[in-house]
């Protein structure tokens, strides 16, 4: 049992995802599960074991997705979704805690080799060449080289456990396919989407005292549209967590985008940039990157992705099956509303 594990998580390593969790991500100063700002001190929101599970622990996975919400939702609705990704965000902690503690009770190990292997494409997906690079990289960020790599470990024995225990067996009939697509044709409609760069100036930000004339100014510097001239000034003067990717937040559903964004970009074609949006909190400035217009699937054009869609459903139901299996026999506490 013991090769066997290791085996599947040599090829999770090799052809899977890098990992169930993200290890490596920016949390700005967040107030308990509920959202807020500017606070000191980062609380326990949970324990298994015995184990506490912090706020931190949970933005490490939540805090590229949470830096998108402001995009499309606002005020009461915002706090509401915020909270929801949170509380996602830390069962999934709690699930791979409870995992990990599987492992251990069994006593698995991971050769060294197939750890350096996880490493090193751990340091490809961060675009640098090996891991003396990815140390130099994680420091630079504050990131401590040692806890990172007992965290990438830690990760790597949970891929390979929830491979062996979850995945494996798992298919999916041409007819299974063919049947899901005839009942459900309309989720085989994509809707019309959006792919935005944003620069956020907060109105008791870095720019208050000037935030007028840096806005007008870079209104008159955008009138031609030019796409480096918003990546340089985005990485200038944008107070918004998406810094890091100039802006951009990624593709969003057309009908997903917050009103008072919506009625300014739908007007505009790619490569316009939109601005400044004034809200009661920041200035905005948008630059339309993309469209993607409205697409109807035939069931041949559908059938790959429903065929994936199944086969993630079946393991789901085997994993949430694992999953419950492990907290019957856990302590698990919970210190959030």
């Amino acid at each position: 049992m013991r090769k066997y594990v290791l085996l599947i998580f040599l090829s999770v390593v090799l052809f899977g995802p890098l990992c169930r969790t993200q290890l490596f991500a920016t949390a700005g100063n967040f107030k308990g599960i509920t959202g807020g700002s500017n606070v000191e001190h980062i609380g326990i929101l949970a324990t298994v074991n015995g184990e506490p599970i912090t706020l931190l622990d949970v933005l490490k996975i939540c805090s590229y997705e949470e830096a998108r919400l402001p995009y499309m939702y606002q005020g009461r609705k915002l706090d509401v979704e915020v909270k929801k990704l949170r509380m996602a965000a830390l069962e999934k902690v709690i699930e791979n805690k409870l995992v990990y503690t599987y492992f251990k009770s069994r006593k698995f190990d991971l050769p060294k080799n197939y750890i350096q292997m996880y490493l090193d494409k751990i340091a490809e997906s961060y675009n640098v060449n090996d891991q003396k690079s990815l140390k130099e990289m994680l420091e630079s960020k504050g990131r401590n080289y040692e806890e990172f790599k007992k965290e990438a470990y830690q990760n790597a024995a949970v891929n390979a456990i929830v491979g062996e225990m979850c995945y494996r067996n798992i298919y999916v009939t041409p007819r299974e396919v063919y049947k899901y697509y005839k009942k459900n044709r309309e989720n085989f409609v994509t809707p019309d989407q959006i792919k935005v760069q944003v620069l956020k100036l907060k109105k008791d930000g870095m720019h208050k005292k000037n935030l007028d004339t840096l806005a007008d100014s870079l209104a008159a510097t955008f009138r031609e549209g030019d796409k480096q001239s918003f990546n340089d000034a985005v990485l200038m003067y944008s107070e918004g967590p998406e810094v890091k990717n100039e802006g951009n937040i990624g593709w969003i559903d057309k009908n997903k985008i917050r009103d008072d964004f919506a009625d300014s970009v739908t007007k505009h074609q790619v490569g316009d940039i939109i601005g400044p949006i004034k809200t009661t909190k920041a200035y905005y400035f948008l630059r339309l990157d993309d469209k993607k217009d409205k697409i109807v699937q035939s069931f041949t054009d559908a059938k790959k992705r429903i065929r994936k869609k199944l086969l993630q459903q079946k393991k789901e139901k085997k994993y949430t099956e694992f999953i419950n299996s492990l907290r019957k026999k856990a302590s698990i506490k919970y210190f959030v509303n």
